[in-house]
């Protein structure tokens, strides 16, 4: 039995050795050179909820937007505007503001989004209606981490700071936490139920856990990359219909599954890329279905070229 510890101790230790051997050859990295991209950008949040068995009220805001991304080493500054609203009706008041932040550290992916989204396309049964009044306040923090982060990279296939040179891949962690907060200044779940149908306000409190696997495959030039993760999530609904005063409190326990995939062209020189990201909804709280979908996708072109000599000194 001694043995048999020793063996598996041996192994797990020799694995993890190997894992973490220092690959230059799998990833290129460009310090001291300074990027340069445009991104163009779609975006689609969908918010649902009903009775089961029955229809279901479903929200609904998309945006194109167009940007700009410029990176010096560590430091980087992006900047996105809004172009048009695909659903809104004529002359109707919209608005979808966000900041966004990611780190990248060698095994780490972190990120952070604070979203504010006024006007939503309101489905109900056959019924469609524009509503300015309906709005929603998202924050959201995820973090993978990676355990091969010496022969796959996810900071050459969704930012474009390094290259990926061989076709490679890793298992990897998803950890998440969010809150939403939906509100109208009318019952946004005209449904028959005594609760719900006079609800102005939502909320939920969520964390998740899960893992995953991610891949890179390499031909020159040119990559494909997806990243697919799933876990579960623990939930808190809260239905009020003024401030202050709550109608229900439900919690769930519910499937979260992210997919990622990253196709394009990346040479030492330029770059260019399709990335999306896939959030898809589920969720069943007792006898409420609730979801919230979320799906973005970016055209990115950009350029790298050596930093000006005036850098240099604050380079070394």
């Amino acid at each position: 039995m001694k043995r048999i510890a020793i063996f598996i101790s041996a192994l797990l230790t020799s694995l993890v050795s190997f894992s973490q051997q220092e690959s230059p050859d799998i990833i290129r990295e460009y310090p001291g050179q300074i990027q340069f991209s445009f991104i163009n950008s779609y975006q689609d949040f969908n918010i649902s909820a009903g009775l089961q068995n029955s229809s279901s009220v479903a929200y609904r805001n998309t945006v194109v937007k167009t940007g700009f991304r410029i990176r010096w080493r560590k430091l980087g500054i992006a900047a996105s505007f809004p172009v048009f609203q695909l659903h809104p009706e004529k002359g109707s008041p919209t608005k979808n503001l966000g900041l966004t932040f990611n780190m990248f550290p060698k095994n780490l992916n972190i990120r952070g989004t604070a979203r504010v989204v006024e006007g939503f396309e309101q489905q109900n049964g056959g019924n469609l209606l524009f509503r300015n009044d309906v709005k929603l306040s998202h924050v959201e923090m995820s973090s993978t981490y990676v355990f091969n982060p010496e022969k796959f990279s996810l900071r050459a296939p969704f930012r474009f700071f390094e290259k990926q040179l061989q076709s490679a891949g890793s298992p990897m962690l998803l950890a998440t936490a969010s809150y939403k907060n939906l509100s109208g200044q009318d019952s946004l779940f005209q449904i028959s139920d005594d609760v719900l149908s006079s609800v102005l306000r939502m909320r939920v409190l969520s964390f998740g856990a899960g893992a995953g696997y991610g891949f890179t495959l390499a031909k020159g030039n040119w990559y494909l990359t997806t990243v697919a993760t799933g876990g579960v999530e623990l939930g808190r609904y809260s239905f009020f219909k003024n401030i202050g005063e709550n109608v229900a409190r439900r919690w769930q326990v519910e499937p979260v599954i992210i997919g990622q995939v990253s196709a394009g062209y990346n040479s030492d020189r330029f770059f260019a890329g399709v990335v999306s990201f896939y959030r898809p909804g589920f969720g069943s709280v007792q006898n409420l279905d609730a979801s919230f979908y979320r799906f973005r996708a970016a055209l990115i072109l950009g350029i790298r070229f050596q930093q000006p000599k005036l850098f240099d000194k604050w380079s070394r």
